[in-house]
């Protein structure tokens, strides 16, 4: 007689949860196979939002003007925050016998916004009173995914 004939012998619960998981990844494979499959196919990568990329809008617009163009912003990761020279300035564009512009750059519907932020920093009045220029370039999406600017320049009244 065998020590553990008298046993009542008890299936391992994680055999049975191996074996019933099998079994379905088994009926879903099938079902695939069959095409009948309720599992929904994996989602493809996101396409690009076709948001518009301002700063390279803004640096190619002020580029064909024959401005050199320099970005002044930046991003701090400490705080996850992007930080603009003077508090509103984008880039900053220098051309030969031209005083220095400061741009903010930003949507067309948003440029009213802007320009009154500009106007209420004693930063943008300093600016203004040593000889620098400032304009506020709002962008717009046009039906055929061109951008249009609107500019709009800044002076100290």
């Amino acid at each position: 007689m065998d020590l553990f004939d008298d046993l009542d012998e008890k299936p391992n619960p994680v055999t049975l949860a191996k074996e019933r998981i099998r079994a379905i990844l088994e009926k879903q494979a099938e079902d695939v196979i069959n095409g009948v499959s309720n599992i929904k196919p994996s989602k493809e990568k996101k396409k690009p939002s076709g948001k518009a990329d301002y700063n390279k809008a803004t640096y190619n617009y002020y580029k064909s003007l024959g401005y050199d163009v320099f970005r002044v912003d930046y991003y701090d990761a400490r705080f996850q925050r992007q930080h603009d020279l003077l508090g509103f300035a984008d880039m900053l564009a220098l051309k030969a016998g031209c005083p220095p512009l400061l741009i903010q750059l930003t949507s067309k519907s948003n440029m009213g916004e802007r320009f009154k932020k500009i106007k209420s920093l004693s930063a943008s009045s300093l600016w203004l009173s040593t000889g620098g220029q400032i304009e506020v370039i709002g962008w717009e999406k046009l039906p055929n995914g061109r951008l249009k600017e609107t500019v709009r320049v800044v002076t100290a009244e």
